[in-house]
């Protein structure tokens, strides 16, 4: 026979999965936690539990969960979502019915669209494990060090308009420059 319970806490030894509930108009019961293969979902206290009279005398087992967040899947869709203590949600994976699929938390989203275009929508990309570097696009003006310059006509050196500084690790000297070419499929902010 199967009933309702809140979940009054979550218990893991080794393998051994199990949930305090309190069953209503009665004493509080244990009842091994049970969930699909793949999916690692403890519940939080506070949260319903559906379960059933399992083998054993008292024994119960808990199958399948709610916990009163609002669902935005449509059907066919998966989105899965973690919560805080407070049973807030603070971050989602969701796989939506016209491919697309979108992962965010409160200070950052990447999407993947149906054409294979990926978009990075954060503060800050790291591509490795060291901290991020700035993106520079073609039409950025970036600060270069050129060597000293020289004309067409031998002898005749290109000499810089001041306000200009030499640089004193190379000789050259400091102007501004423009990204005039690079990769056009890898393409950073709007």
């Amino acid at each position: 026979m199967g009933w309702i319970a809140r979940v009054l806490g979550f218990e893991r030894t080794g393998s051994v999965e199990t949930v305090k509930v309190d069953p209503g108009g009665g004493a509080n019961k244990t009842a091994e936690h049970y969930g699909p293969p793949g999916l690692d979902a403890p519940p939080l206290p506070g949260d319903s539990a559906a379960c059933e009279d399992s083998t054993g005398t008292g024994s119960a087992q808990a199958s399948g969960y709610s916990d009163g967040t609002t669902r935005v899947a449509q059907p066919g869709e998966f989105r899965t979502y973690a919560r805080d203590e407070a049973g807030l949600v603070v971050g989602s994976i969701w796989q939506k019915r016209d491919g697309t699929i979108v992962a965010n938390n409160a200070n950052g989203m990447i999407e993947l669209t149906p054409a294979g275009v990926l978009n990075i929508l954060c503060p800050e990309v790291r591509l490795g494990d060291t901290a991020g570097q700035p993106v520079a696009r073609q039409g950025d003006l970036v600060a270069v060090v050129t060597p000293l310059l020289l004309s067409a006509a031998p002898g005749s050196p290109v000499t810089p308009v001041p306000p200009t500084a030499v640089s004193p690790l190379t000789g050259g000297i400091l102007c501004t420059g423009q990204i005039i070419s690079g990769a056009v499929t890898v393409k950073a902010g709007p």
